[in-house]
């Protein structure tokens, strides 16, 4: 096994990507690997890390965020991304970079590359929903990584078309933290609905406030239930807006941040992820971990369908972009409580083979080529 590794990621706040690095790095260390993390910003810490990893926060970050500032001021910014990286690289001289996300995907390995690291990422969405840099990255690159790891089988086949490169499935592990001690299955619920994600156009909660006003209209006895967004991002004024608009103030409530809100909010009636593409949702996962019954699109990563079940029956599957499906979805789950027991029971049955120390295992075979790549894919 590798002495040292390196996780590098642009910040440590509150997204998918970042829980999982945390995770992985987490469990390398206390397995006895020198395991450092690294960070473009200076400030952010929202998942917590292991006393014994050694963290480094190069503080190149935008000092003001104005569109054209930030416009002029990127070729700037990255470079001196570039040069840290470099010399981080051969002062630490690690035996393998992690590394998730734009830019540290792209200048880590990069730099990994020319200095014969092993280097390994992860793509965590449709090859078609990155942007031209990161795309023109990987088809230069990814025939000399280490190791790409796939979310689900429709990204890995998705990324076959495109490009050659070494490549294995392995899901997300459920962060322990993240799950409580007992769920809601058969007992009574809390009359809440909650979502969680950051408020971008990915994650299209616009489309979950109009359904929701529908669902009020169409069934006024539903009217109790009251919608908890969890999540912050650059969408929050035009959300709030849509959401005063309609008069629903007092039933749609963003929240903000909440660690491990899934955990917090295990007594809700309901989960619902509208998004309009995902690579391996962690909140779902944990929803349905949680024993919350659960509502997700089928979104092009193939991870909603496999999660929910082909016919449904692990919780309510509905298309991308479909109000309508997503109104009646809404209320079969909310006025079948026994129905919704049922897809929860077996949704929970379902994610326990995403515990946390299954998968972090996988994953470190997987990084330093222990097991076959069939044994790995078990």
């Amino acid at each position: 096994m590798p002495k040292k590794l390196l996780f590098a990621i642009p910040s440590n706040t509150a997204g998918g990507a970042e829980r999982v690095m945390s995770q992985l790095a987490n469990y390398a260390a206390s397995h006895g690997v020198e395991t450092i993390w690294f960070n473009y910003d200076r400030d952010s810490s929202f998942y917590p890390l292991d006393t014994n990893i050694r963290v480094i926060k190069a503080d190149i970050q935008f000092r003001r965020q104005e569109k054209l500032y930030k416009k002029l001021m990127s070729p700037v910014l990255e470079m001196r991304r570039y040069m840290y990286v470099r010399r981080l690289l051969k002062r630490e001289k690690p035996d393998a970079v992690v590394a998730f996300l734009k830019t540290a995907e792209i200048i880590f390995g990069i730099n990994a590359i020319h200095q014969h690291i092993p280097f390994i990422t992860s793509i965590r969405n449709d090859f078609s929903t990155y942007g031209f840099a990161t795309r023109n990255f990987r088809k230069r690159y990814y025939h000399v990584v280490k190791l790409v790891v796939c979310q689900t089988e429709a990204v890995a086949r998705d990324l076959e078309k495109h490009i050659p490169c070494r490549h294995i499935v392995l899901p997300n592990p459920v962060d322990p933290a993240a799950v409580a001690g007992e769920n809601s299955i058969g007992k009574p619920r809390e009359d809440r609905i909650i979502a969680v994600g950051r408020l971008s156009a990915q994650k299209n909660f616009s489309m979950l406030i109009r359904a929701m006003d529908k669902v009020y209209k169409r069934a006024p006895e539903l009217s109790r239930f009251t919608v908890d967004i969890y999540g912050v991002g650059p969408l929050k004024e035009q959300l709030q807006g849509e959401i005063d608009g309609l008069g629903l103030q007092d039933r749609i409530r963003l929240r903000g941040l909440v660690q491990n809100a899934l955990a917090v909010n295990q007594k809700a009636a309901l989960y619902v992820m509208p998004s309009n593409y995902e690579g391996f949702p962690n909140t779902l996962v944990e929803a349905m971990s949680n024993g919350i019954p659960s509502i997700t699109t089928d979104f092009p990563s193939g991870a909603g369908r496999s999660l929910a079940g082909g016919s449904g029956e692990r919780g309510w599957l509905v298309e991308v972009g479909n109000q309508d499906q997503l109104e009646q979805a809404v209320i079969d789950a909310l006025t079948r409580p026994a129905e919704a027991d049922s897809r929860a029971t077996a949704a929970l049955e379902y994610v326990q083979q995403f515990q946390y120390e299954n998968v972090c295992r996988r994953w470190m075979e997987a990084i330093f080529d222990q097991g076959t790549p069939e044994e790995r894919n078990a």
